[in-house]
């Protein structure tokens, strides 16, 4: 990706975080368990959505959709030492008409980093991190047939970051490391032929050694609205250093009840070596997936 516009999104999320400084809205603290400086806190949530139909002559088909997730943080904090592991898993399905239901979100994220204090916010760091999916993927072309694009290992993506990280509170976080192996695999016979995901025709690892950046920032405006972003970057020194990759989420979420809340995923992907396919031709392009959802939700 050209670099303006991950420095564009970077820019944008350093720029808002700054001005959220003066809110008093803090995230919650995490409950500690029954062994000293170990926190544990998490997300559950499901989400809906429907149409349904009866007698309805300008026409139409029924649908329903569902998307759950979950996301666990179990950390540990005594000075000079902090380690903090994440868990996020979602998955989610929809149905149209009488056709088969399709897969809408599908995700595993695994992260840890360990720190250990240098000065003021900074500590020194090691992280490592796993994604990939549960199940197999499917994509429709213009023409209208199903292909198969992915299954769980193929896409793999494993990171080892050592650096330094910077975190002021809980609310905020960003990791740095200019020496970042990234280990992709495709471990499924057809992809691996096409060369699926920047491996080699026929290989099932590629590895990259380059700069990678995390930023992770939760805040809350009130007890009513909070939002999340995630942003990954990576440049790689071994092809095309310049082209970089960047990952990034954004949640939002209002609470309405209690346990009842509307729940806003967007995703933007690039990845140059992903070559996408459409009607001006194939190569590398950005990607976007949004989602929209009334659900439950619970936090401890």
């Amino acid at each position: 990706m050209k670099k303006k516009y991950a420095y564009l999104i970077l820019i944008l999320i350093t720029s808002t975080y700054i001005s959220a400084q003066n809110s008093t809205v803090q995230k919650p603290q995490l409950k500690a368990d029954s062994i000293k400086h170990w926190t544990f806190s998490g997300k559950n949530n499901i989400t809906f959505g429907s149409v349904s139909m009866t007698n309805w002559a300008p026409g139409g088909e029924e649908a329903l959709s569902g998307v759950s997730s979950i996301d666990y943080e179990l950390n540990y904090s005594k000075s000079p030492h902090k380690w903090e592991n994440r868990l996020i898993l979602r998955y989610g399905r929809a149905k149209q008409g009488v056709r088969q239901s399709v897969k809408t979100d599908d995700q595993i994220d695994i992260s840890t980093i360990y720190g250990y204090k240098a000065k003021g916010h900074w500590y020194y760091s090691m992280g490592a991190g796993f994604r990939t999916q549960f199940e197999d993927g499917f994509k429709i072309n213009e023409k209208g047939d199903t292909l198969f694009s992915s299954s769980y290992m193929a896409p793999g993506y494993l990171m080892i970051s050592p650096g330094i990280v910077y975190i002021p509170n809980n609310n905020f976080k960003i990791a740095i490391s200019p020496a970042a192996s990234r280990f992709t695999y495709v471990y499924n016979s057809f992809l691996s032929s096409v060369g699926a995901y920047g491996v080699e025709p026929g290989e099932n690892i590629r590895y990259e050694f380059g700069t990678y950046v995390n930023i992770d920032w939760e805040h809350y405006f009130n007890q009513h609205f909070s939002m999340e972003h995630i942003l990954r970057l990576y440049s790689n020194y071994l092809k095309n250093p310049e082209n970089i990759d960047v990952a990034w989420v954004g949640k939002f979420s209002v609470k309405v009840l209690r346990f009842i809340g509307i729940h806003y995923t967007a995703q933007i992907l690039y990845d140059d070596d992903i070559n996408v396919i459409t009607s001006t031709g194939t190569g590398p392009r950005v990607q976007f997936k949004g989602s929209l959802g009334v659900g439950i939700r619970y936090d401890f």
